[in-house]
């Protein structure tokens, strides 16, 4: 298996808890989503 299969897999295992948590925690998905946009309108 090359570096490159295995960081991908390691990133979507990763991904696929981060989803799971916010499945169960919605407030993280709109910290997740309005702190990027404030600190777009902010420092842009």
């Amino acid at each position: 298996m090359t570096v490159l299969v295995a960081a991908v897999r390691d990133s979507s295992v990763v991904a696929w808890r981060n989803l799971v948590t916010i499945r169960r925690n919605p407030d993280l998905l709109f910290g997740a989503v309005v702190n990027p946009i404030i600190f777009v309108l902010l420092f842009a």
